[in-house]
């Protein structure tokens, strides 16, 4: 985490997992770390960071990105244990430094434009001398005048957005301009406030944003109502919808298809719809694949294939065993491949749920 760990003493947290006589105990010991205290500091974090992004973000990225972080903290204090990493000397420090990180790449993927503006943001409020960071309560990150160091957050982060952009009309917004105009709002706050929130203010005022990505399947997105505006629906608009939905499929599976071997057996072993069904189902039902074809694109017989399939959506480990991938890689794989295909069928994928 940082240099100082390797000298500084350990955390005293530790002490029951690293004194442990056997691995029963130590394996023990660990579950309390990582249940106890990296659990729910891990989730208050992501929740905090993600939680709130207008409900963009479906609830199974947010449980992937919370499983991913425990499952490094859990490598990590293996490594500890075995004299590979150093201790410690703040545990929840630990946690929490490793849940940043993991939202910051999380959106640094799905959100890039908003990602450049924090770090410019940040960069500013470090090497401005007048402005500087410290942690706050429950390990957010304040900002302010040099001179507020160490002060709690004030009442008013209501009027950032207003005061954001009264002093872009007079500062400017130009990319030459951006350190004034981040001390300038900071001044004209007058209080600290959280780095998130004047990242929130500086989008609005600067009118950074990232196109929202087409719904994908597994992606969480609402299913459009049947009926709109009130009006009755009726068989043609039926067959409509249907055909539609026929067509949707074909050409992501073309899409699927064109992903690279792990791609496509991440992303098709535990391919889910809205209430965590199978959506194998829907591909194979619409003609858009056959059982032949999904069983090559996932690597696996025919026969195999049909034996398994009550047994699908898999979850990331088993699909990591089938692979020889961590549980971690998978994730990655899959996300990945949502991202490509959610750009390649923008405007193209009716929303899919259960």
């Amino acid at each position: 985490m940082s240099a100082r760990d390797e000298t500084a003493p350990a955390d005293p947290a530790l002490a029951p997992y690293l004194n442990a006589v056997d691995e029963g105990e130590a394996s023990a010991r660990l579950g309390d770390l990582l249940g106890g205290v990296a659990a729910p500091l891990v989730w208050r974090i992501v929740r905090r960071q993600l939680g709130g992004r207008g409900g963009n973000i479906p609830e199974a990225d947010l449980e992937d990105l919370h499983g991913a972080t425990l499952l490094r903290l859990q490598l990590h204090l293996l490594g500890v244990r075995a004299g590979d990493n150093p201790p410690m000397s703040s545990f929840a420090d630990y946690v929490a430094v490793a849940a940043y990180n993991a939202c910051s790449a999380f959106l640094m993927a799905r959100e890039p434009e908003r990602t450049r503006l924090r770090h410019r943001v940040r960069y500013v409020l470090r090497k401005e001398a007048r402005l500087a960071t410290w942690p706050g309560a429950g390990h957010e990150l304040l900002c302010g005048l040099a001179a507020w160091s160490g002060r709690s957050r004030g009442d008013d982060e209501g009027r950032l957005d207003e005061a954001a952009l009264e002093v872009a009309v007079t500062t400017g917004r130009e990319p030459a301009r951006f350190a004034a105009l981040v001390a300038g709002v900071v001044e004209a706050l007058g209080v600290p406030c959280r780095v998130e929130r004047l990242v929130d203010a500086l989008a609005l005022a600067l009118d950074v944003r990232d196109e929202p990505l087409a719904a994908l399947p597994g992606d969480g997105a609402e299913r459009p109502s049947a009926h709109r505006g009130g009006e009755p629906s009726d068989g043609r608009a039926t067959a409509l919808a249907g055909l539609e939905l026929r067509e949707a499929l074909a050409r992501l599976w073309a899409e699927i298809r064109e992903l690279v071997p792990n791609q496509r057996a991440a992303l098709l072993l535990n391919l889910r719809d809205e209430g965590g069904g199978d959506l194998l189902a829907a591909l194979i039902g619409s003609g858009a694949a056959t059982v032949g074809e999904v069983a090559g694109a996932v690597g696996m017989p025919e026969a195999e294939l049909q034996a398994v399939a009550p047994e699908l959506p898999w979850d990331d480990l088993r699909i990591g065993q089938r692979l020889g991938l961590s549980r971690q890689q998978v994730i990655n794989l899959r996300k990945s491949a949502r991202l490509r295909l959610a750009r390649r069928m923008r405007g193209l994928l009716p929303a899919m749920g259960g």
